[in-house]
């Protein structure tokens, strides 16, 4: 299955970036990008968390990524990504890998291939295609933007977008663009290490994906405002 040859490849290359590089193996990064308490107009409030852990070689990395949500004994969502990534000549990424979605329900592994790098005005921007062996397709474009209006200050706007080439109706995700989220954080820079913010996530759904989530009576469309700390080690 594709999903199955694109993580054993990404495997292979990065294990033999490991035998032949000159550069020593390190562990170069252990962070906690986000780890937020979020308000909510209905329902729980939730608890969000983006972590990952770099190991690096030269110009080879292996990344492995936590990102999900949960609320008073429930997980509302989940995915868990691992990846090899290539940094080229030109300061751009090529990623291949493995995601893990265990929520929404049912479960459903996905192989991945991406890109990260910066556009011109110092805009961050990742596009990653999707795979699933049942055929399904997806893709997410996340774009962000880092503005620092005073000393040890910045504001942080982000958008996600969510694309899937069928209906899933079993795990609520409709064909085409199906969701949408921007995000504004304004934080404070303790340290290199240590950041603290508050901010606010809008997220609405589209088409398909919205039907799925109003028959099941929820709101498509939430702003959710956080408060929030991110680390590294």
């Amino acid at each position: 299955m594709l999903h199955s040859r694109l993580i054993l490849a990404a495997t292979a290359t990065f294990a033999s970036a490991i035998a032949c590089a000159d550069e020593p193996f390190t562990i170069t990064s252990v962070m906690i990008d986000e780890m937020e308490y979020r308000s909510v107009k209905q329902g729980d409030d939730p608890v969000s968390w983006s972590a990952a852990v770099a190991v690096n070689r030269g110009k080879h990395s292996l990344w492995f990524v936590s990102e999900g949500e949960h609320s008073f004994g429930d997980l509302g969502g989940h995915e868990l990504l691992g990846f090899y990534s290539y940094a080229t000549s030109s300061g751009w990424n090529l990623n291949a890998g493995w995601r893990g979605d265990s929520k929404p329900e049912p479960g459903k592994d996905w192989a991945l291939l991406g890109i990260d790098g910066e556009l011109p005005g110092s805009i961050g921007v990742a596009g990653t295609a999707y795979f699933a062996s049942g055929g399904e397709v997806a893709f997410r474009l996340e774009m962000e933007r880092t503005f620092i209006p005073a000393s040890n200050w910045f504001l942080t706007p982000e958008l996600r977008a969510d694309f899937y080439g069928q209906n899933m109706s079993e795990s609520g995700r409709g064909s085409g663009l199906s969701t949408l989220e921007f995000a504004a954080r304004l934080g404070y820079r303790w340290s290199d290490n240590v950041n603290t913010y508050i901010g606010a996530v809008w997220g609405t759904a589209f088409g398909t994906t919205r039907d799925y989530l109003e028959a099941e009576g929820e709101d498509s469309s939430t702003t959710q405002y956080l408060m929030g700390i991110s680390f590294s080690l």
